[in-house]
């Protein structure tokens, strides 16, 4: 991630295996790296708002919710 700071694939696979390992609140901020590099990912956003659910942090994930909502808006599929 340190050698390609505008690649988003790699934080992707981190936040997917510290999701795996369970350790969700590292995975949040991965993920929040990932989406620093591409806000127009409306699945990050989705990933990241199943964990803040995990985590009981129900503000957060309205806001992302909400953010996909806007993305997936004007989105043909």
């Amino acid at each position: 991630m340190a050698q390609s700071p505008r690649d988003y694939h790699w934080s992707t696979v981190l936040a997917r295996i510290q999701t795996s390992l369970e350790n969700y609140p590292a995975a949040i901020d991965v993920y929040a790296k990932a989406i620093a590099i591409r806000p127009d990912r409306a699945d990050l956003y989705t990933a990241r708002a199943g964990l803040e659910e995990r985590l009981m942090r129900f503000d957060d994930a309205a806001s992302d919710y909400e953010r996909v909502y806007q993305l997936a808006y004007r989105d043909p599929q």
